[in-house]
């Protein structure tokens, strides 16, 4: 989300308010006349007078000073303007902060009221006890119990904080004998239905404005730790913190209670020192030791075609776990350029304020691997590699245009070692398309991340189950494209016997088939909606590890509960992460090599997923496209959650984070889900066939994109509306830009129930086809009753739109449009070029009434120096559009008007 914050204090009316202002002046004036040389402060730029420079052959150079400062910042032969900052490397370590509770672990009591100091007791039954006999430290715990059912007393504090800041609150719980049971799933802290509940208010001097919990275990379990954290915003005075059993029963003791800040309130500049390479590559190495924070830096500038990338490490020098966030600032003043959401929001940027984009979570990330600040005149961006991800954020402060990435270091990822990689690039982009030639320069930088597998011929709509029988000859009209094909998720839900016969008909037809994968959860089968305790769950899976199979599907139910119990994600104590799935339950998997366990989930899904659907094919006689990976969600459920497995962390090659909910250094289930992804996707490549999946993500779940550079067909479950969620700052626009721009040119479509489940009348599917038709998305039809949309009319509609979209996808879609339209209410997409005699323009007027427009077509950009006439065809309706050449015949203008709620597609066509 954008989010602009004003750094400096707003001073009220009156004489009291001159004086501040009149104050406020001297000191800026003061500080504009003090010499460049002159410190003021460890943030502020030291002299240099030999800045070593490292420059891209594209016109970004910066001056690098010896102690790893930013000297000068220079696009093309403009010196851009600073800020005073020093700019560079900063770190700012996070947990481990103080205590701002008072009598955290309830052992004084001076009044001898039997109430500890500083807490508060509520209710008139079942309020808290005093207990000496139980405890987790000191000599004392609280204790509420209810015999039944209920809503127990409760205990509370008030505990003053500061706002603009990240907080988080742990403590200590023991329970006997809880009920209902719920199951540790969900996301970290976040318990299915717990009773046992810490609710942290969020108060500033009006009202409660924000309410997160944090929960204990149910039934019986020994003292463990809970967390949950919290974002004060601005304007925060307090944090109550309110304990009770709701809605429950049994018996819970509480130790040990801690708020705290998440991060130190000052960063760190690095420092060190930075050289020239001597191999005559134009590198410049950065070294620094942090011997205070325990921290070892070393970083390589390396200058390219069309960027500079910066890539590093971070080690930790200590035994302990290091949780840290590392910023790069460029000390740009920006100020008056523009910062863009997107393609299609951007702002102009104000003095003394915060931009940036990013998602609603708590530890929040870009919603794009690349930003971009520009004027009329200069572009600057940075960005991270798409096949590199990491939790991070792009922004622009008051200090410059910064990137900030949350690292995690720990001697038990033995695999990597106590240290986080790191890389960003830093380039200039056209100013003049500001975003759209930034997500350009990205593909430019990054073609791999990029690479378009399937040919625009047999691209087409997402579809599952159809009525085979009923779409022979029908293909076309349909513009199907890739068909998927249900394998099963688990042991029991057995593989398909109708695959071969399928297979034979996708192939019949040159339409892709992909088999149904899920590598996020093992669904263990129960056979009852009843929830089992967790120490009943963990039994059951023990058991079916330890059968003897008789039959193919125990033996699968066997090797996926062996797998499940090295491999499902764990908390803090070491539980197992899990929810409850109708008949089912789904333990959360990290899909990763173990190589100290017997066996794994990563070894599990190829033996009986994917290996398990290529023989399927090969025995049929059929010929399978690909494997698709259902529930690529970001860090949603089994992506979401905090890993705390030292044995996962050991076999990690993606550096670890640090959790928001306490501070502590952990992973996040989206990194094991893209190692997982990046290794099918080479298997698959090697074999000549696709990985496609159901990119699925929210526009403000953090990590949504991360599994981008791997995915070959992106499908969306539901229609685009549908998947625009309730996140700050989302519409169906930026939620579908976004899918369009992580896709680039490979396909994407919807699988829209909506469209499926008919009849639905034809003006509406019309609508729906029309919307998508304009991000060049196609439409997949999916319905439980298998015939609802093979009939004489939805087969008309999708007729009228097949044939445009085998021209857009022909044409291939282009971020930058080229093209400008009068009316901001008609957006402009551009598929193809005019050199080519490929360009698709299409048009949306999104708003309830028809608009006019003026739109100039740029031709000399698009590889023209001059034409002798241009025509344009409207595809959808089928009619002409007059063009009008300026004198120079490399511009192109067309004037017209669009329906409300409608898509309209100008075939641009020239002769030269």
């Amino acid at each position: 989300m954008t989010r602009i914050f004003k750094t400096g204090r707003t001073f009220g009316h009156g004489v009291r308010g001159v004086l501040c202002r009149l104050l406020a002046v001297i000191v800026l004036l003061a500080a504009v006349l003090q010499p460049v040389g002159v410190a003021r402060g460890a943030d502020l730029l030291p002299t240099s007078a030999t800045a070593l420079p490292v420059a891209s052959r594209d016109g970004v150079a910066l001056g690098v000073n010896s102690d790893g400062s930013v000297g000068s910042m220079k696009v093309g032969s403009r010196i851009l303007p600073r800020h005073t900052t020093r700019g560079g490397f900063s770190v700012r370590m996070a947990g481990g902060m103080p205590n701002l509770f008072h009598n955290p672990s309830f052992e004084t009591d001076a009044d001898a009221n039997r109430v500890p100091d500083g807490w508060t007791f509520a209710g008139t039954t079942a309020r808290p006890t005093w207990d000496a006999s139980v405890y987790h430290t000191g000599k004392r715990s609280l204790k509420l119990s209810n015999a039944t059912k209920a809503t127990s007393g409760s205990f509370s504090v008030t505990v003053p904080v500061e706002g603009d800041a990240n907080y988080y609150f742990s403590g200590w719980f023991k329970t006997q004998n809880v009920k209902p049971t719920a199951a540790l799933g969900r996301e970290s802290g976040q318990l299915d239905g717990s009773p046992v509940r810490v609710k942290v208010e969020l108060l500033t001097k009006l009202s409660v404005v924000n309410t997160v919990y944090a929960y204990a275990y149910t039934d019986t379990a020994n003292w463990h730790k809970a967390f949950i954290g919290f974002r004060a915003q601005k304007n925060l005075i307090a944090v109550r913190i309110t304990t009770q059993i709701v809605a429950g029963s049994g018996t819970v003791w509480f130790d040990d209670f801690h708020v705290g800040r998440l991060l130190q309130k000052t960063e760190t500049a690095v420092g060190g020192t930075v050289r020239a390479s001597t191999d005559g590559s134009g590198k410049l190495l950065h070294h620094a030791d942090l011997t205070a924070q325990g921290l070892a830096l070393d970083a390589t500038y390396t200058p390219n075609a069309n960027h500079i990338r910066v890539d590093g490490v971070v080690r930790s020098t200590v035994a302990a776990d290091k949780p840290l966030q590392l910023t790069y600032t460029l000390p740009v003043n920006a100020t008056g350029w523009r910062w863009a959401d997107y393609a299609r929001r951007a702002e102009t940027i104000g003095a003394g304020l915060t931009y940036a984009h990013d998602t609603s979570k708590l530890n929040q990330n870009s919603r794009y691997p690349y930003r971009v600040v520009y004027d009329s005149k200069s572009a600057l961006g940075m960005g991270i590699p798409l096949d590199q991800p990491r939790m991070f954020r792009i922004q622009y402060t008051p200090k410059g245009l910064a990137i900030t990435f949350d690292l995690g270091l720990s001697r038990a990822a033995t695999k990597m070692g106590p240290k986080a990689s790191f890389s960003f690039v830093l380039y200039t982009s056209d100013p003049a398309w500001g975003f759209r030639a930034a997500t350009l320069k990205y593909y430019q930088m990054f073609p791999s991340s990029f690479t378009r597998r399937i040919s625009p011929e047999r691209e087409g709509g997402w579809y599952l189950s159809p009525p085979y029988g009923s779409l022979d000859g029908k293909v076309t009209d349909y513009g199907l494209g890739l068909n998927l094909i249900a394998l099963g998720t688990d042991g029991n839900q057995g593989y398909s016997a109708a695959l071969p016969r399928i297979l034979l008909w996708d192939n019949l037809y040159k339409i892709h088939a992909t088999a149904y994968n899920h590598h996020g959860a093992y669904f263990q089968p129960m056979g009852s909606t009843t929830l089992p305790t967790y120490d009943q769950a963990v039994a059951k899976l023990q058991a079916d590890a330890n059968m003897t199979p008789t039959t193919p599907t125990q033996e699968r139910i066997r090797d996926e509960s062996l797998a499940a119990l090295h491999s499902t994600e764990r908390d803090y104590n070491g539980r197992l992460y899990y929810e409850q799935y109708y008949t089912k339950l789904a333990w959360y998997q990290a899909p990763l090599v173990l190589p100290n366990a017997p066996y794994d989930w990563a070894r599990s899904v190829r033996k009986h997923q994917v290996d398990r659907a290529l023989q399927m094919a090969s025995d049929g006689g059929g010929t399978l496209s690909g494997i698709h990976l259902d529930s690529v969600s970001g860090m949603r459920r089994w992506a979401g959650v905090e890993d705390f497995s030292r044995s996962h962390w050991a076999a990690a090659q993606i550096p670890l984070t640090f959790s928001y909910n306490s501070g502590l250094v952990t992973q996040n289930g989206v990194f094991s889900q893209f190692e997982d992804s990046r290794s099918l996707a080479a298997y698959l490549h090697s074999r000549g066939m696709l990985l496609t999946a159901n990119f699925n993500a929210n526009e403000s779940n953090s990590g949504g994109y991360f599994l981008a550079a791997n995915i070959d067909y992106f499908g969306i479950e539901q229609d685009l509306s549908s998947r625009n969620d309730t996140g700050p700052e989302v519409t169906t626009d930026s939620f579908a830009m976004l899918k369009r721009a992580m896709a680039s040119q490979r396909p994407v479509s919807t699988l829209d129930y909506r469209v499926g489940d008919g009849p639905m009348a034809s003006a509406t599917l019309h609508r729906e086809i029309q919307q998508n038709l304009f991000y060049g998305i196609y439409t997949g039809p999916h319905a439980t009753d298998k015939t609802s949309w093979v009939t004489d009319p939805i087969q008309a509609v999708f007729a009228t739109y097949s044939p445009i979209y085998r021209s857009l996808a022909a044409g291939g879609w282009a971020p930058v449009t080229n093209a400008r339209s009068t009316n901001g209410n008609v957006w402009v997409e551009r598929f193809g070029r005019a050199a080519s005699n490929t360009l698709h323009l299409t048009l949306r007027n999104e708003t309830a009434s028809t608009q006019s427009y003026t739109l100039t077509v740029d031709l000399n950009r698009d590889g023209l120096t001059a034409v002798r006439s241009a025509s344009a065809l409207e595809r959808v309706t089928g009619s002409n559009a007059t063009v009008v050449l300026n004198s120079t015949k490399t511009q192109a203008t067309i004037k017209g008007s669009i329906p409300a709620t409608s898509t309209r597609v100008l075939k641009v066509a020239v002769t030269r």
